[in-house]
């Protein structure tokens, strides 16, 4: 840096955070006091801040934090001891989303840690809210807290658990939020980090019941296929699978193989949509879609 005066440094405040919590943070759990001064030093030289000078006091006090979001904190401390200043995060939610969040989770039917963090991760995504400030601590919070959600559904009311959480996150629920623009390349970080924390969502152990339910489903919609419903046949075989994002719809039909069911599956989500996993198969869907354009006389000629 040019100045130690100076008022931010050329590293983010994320970036050492994040460097800190993937390669210290309860890591090297034998080393020595002074062993971990040396491998703490090295996260400060690589935000390029020469200036700071931390102490085994300092390395004593990170050692006794496991929360991720409290070492965002102690950095600030740290470097404001030594002039540098990070511009703070602006950290308000308005009353609205607090009440949307709450309401689309009381749709969920499957009610565990699991599938509550993945609904809100989509929820965070959409609302654009910084994944830095609640990924590193949602999963533990909900194991903590899953009975003040499970509480809340039995209530009918879950905007009591959605404000704590907000509120362990350091935010102010105000009744608006002032307008702000965020760098494309926070906001393709975000997407990135949401759809990897999907993929191993999707990759995790599979559980519940819900693929015995679906599977009992279709075969009992097999035995009504032949039968006539107030003297018309059914028109096709095909049922709709309906519930909020999260709730682990494709994980279930992803089941269907373990029962001897032939499955292909397809995934013809908007082009435009990369916020979500799987992602869209994009030449089978372009095959598809195009005949959602042409006419019974076209659709006819198109199949010959």
């Amino acid at each position: 840096m040019s100045s130690p005066a100076s008022s931010e440094p050329f590293a983010t405040l994320h970036d050492i955070v994040e460097l800190f919590n993937s390669n210290i943070l309860g890591e090297f759990e034998h080393a020595t006091d002074k062993e971990y001064l040396e491998l703490f030093k090295d996260v400060v030289a690589d935000s390029r801040t020469p200036s700071i000078e931390p102490t085994v006091s300092d390395v004593r006090v990170f050692r006794q934090t496991r929360d991720p979001a409290a070492v965002e904190g102690l950095f600030r401390e740290l470097y404001g001891r030594f002039g540098h200043r990070f511009e703070a995060d602006q950290k308000i939610i308005s009353v609205k989303s607090v009440s949307d969040l709450a309401e689309s989770l009381r749709s969920l039917e499957t009610r565990t840690s699991s599938s509550i963090e993945l609904h809100i991760t989509r929820f965070f995504t959409k609302e654009s809210i910084p994944a830095r400030h609640w990924k590193p601590v949602l999963w533990n919070y909900l194991r903590e807290h899953l009975r003040d959600f499970q509480q809340g559904f039995s209530d009918g009311n879950l905007e009591p658990p959605v404000k704590a959480f907000f509120e362990h996150i350091g935010y102010q629920i105000h009744e608006t939020v002032p307008e702000h623009q965020k760098s494309d390349s926070q906001f393709e970080r975000d997407i990135a980090d949401v759809v990897e924390h999907l993929k191993e969502s999707m990759a995790s152990k599979f559980e519940g019941k819900s693929a015995d339910a679906l599977f009992d489903y279709l075969k009992r919609c097999q035995e009504l296929f032949p039968n006539r419903v107030g003297g018309k046949r059914h028109y096709a075989k095909f049922i709709s699978i309906c519930n909020s994002s999260g709730t682990g719809k494709t994980k279930t039909v992803l089941q269907l193989p373990k029962f001897d069911v032939p499955l292909l599956y397809i995934n013809m989500r908007p082009t435009s949509d990369k916020k979500n996993f799987p992602p869209r198969n994009d030449q089978i869907a372009a095959l598809l879609e195009r005949f959602t354009s042409m006419n019974s006389a076209q659709f006819y000629k198109s199949c010959l």
